[in-house]
């Protein structure tokens, strides 16, 4: 796409994937998208927005899951992207409940 060599702050999104998982990575952030879109909401707009609003930021909360981070972890994430990336007042202990639900949907799919 010609948008140069992708570059990360986290080391977490510099693992590659593993393709055998790829039918489960594909579930998992298929819940990750969902719970984003429903529950976490930091901007309060899916009743009014495009649905994807908050799909970039799904590969990033996957890589984390499939990499068996803990719920602190994803919650510290949620909450960067919160308060650097998107720019309001975070909550973190919104994202630990968020991460925690994330976590339980991966371990749902997976069994």
């Amino acid at each position: 796409m010609d948008r140069g060599k992708y570059k990360s702050d986290f080391e977490e999104d510099k693992q590659p994937y593993d393709l055998n998982n790829f039918e489960i990575r594909s579930k998992v952030s298929n819940e990750i998208d969902k719970i984003l879109w429903e529950d976490w909401d930091p901007i309060g707009i899916n009743d009014v927005a495009p649905r994807d609003e908050y799909r970039s930021y799904v590969p990033q909360i996957l890589n984390l899951i499939m990499n068996k981070k803990s719920a602190s972890e994803i919650a510290d994430r949620l909450y960067y992207i919160e308060t650097e990336v998107i720019g309001v007042i975070g909550n973190k202990e919104r994202c630990g409940k968020i991460a925690e639900k994330m976590i339980e949907g991966h371990a749902n799919i997976v069994q």
